[in-house]
């Protein structure tokens, strides 16, 4: 999941927090993304159970690695 942080009607570490307790998607990876690049952002975002948390604007290939990182760990988790 690509989450923004600012959701409209919802905070996005909400929706995390929720994602997070749910044991069906507590193993899903989610990426948080936002423009608020404050360290006590990137924090909180990574403390509610984010893999990682990418600052707006950012490079498509950040975003590439992320998936292959994921990706990755996932299919050698299988294996």
């Amino acid at each position: 999941v690509i989450m923004d942080i600012n959701l409209p009607g919802m905070s996005g570490l909400n929706a995390l927090k929720i994602l997070k307790a749910d044991p069906q998607t507590t193993d899903i990876p989610v990426i948080a993304v936002s423009a608020s690049a404050m360290p006590k952002d990137v924090e909180a975002g990574l403390k509610f159970g984010a893999h990682a948390y990418i600052i707006k604007p950012f490079r498509v290939r950040e975003l590439l690695t992320l998936f292959e990182d994921i990706l990755g760990k996932r299919s050698r988790a299988s294996t």
